[in-house]
């Protein structure tokens, strides 16, 4: 158990990542879900480092812990908020009924 607190707040992140990621692939063409991908994965990929470095801090990890609730806090509102608004608005299109 105390492995996985040390990892948990980059798992979090992660997840958040691909969720937002697997929401973004349906609406947006290839050459910007590229560009979304590669900065959500140089961000975790940040954090990561920062976590487990052994060269960091105590500041930068804390700091770096922080970060990654606050990034996952903003994909996951991201996600609910505006994601399934345009989808709905897509739906709404294609439906027909606009």
């Amino acid at each position: 158990m105390k492995k996985i607190g040390k990892h948990i707040f980059w798992i979090i992140q992660l997840i958040a990542s691909l969720i937002l990621t697997y929401s973004v692939y349906k609406l947006l063409p290839m050459k910007y879900l590229i560009l979304v991908i590669l900065v959500l994965a140089v961000l975790l990929g940040l954090i990561i480092f920062m976590q487990l470095s052994n060269k960091t801090n105590k500041v930068v990890k804390i700091g770096s812990k922080v970060l990654a609730i606050i990034l996952s806090i903003l994909m996951i509102f991201v996600n609910v908020k505006v994601i399934n608004k345009a989808q709905e608005t897509i739906d709404k299109i294609s439906n027909g009924n606009i």
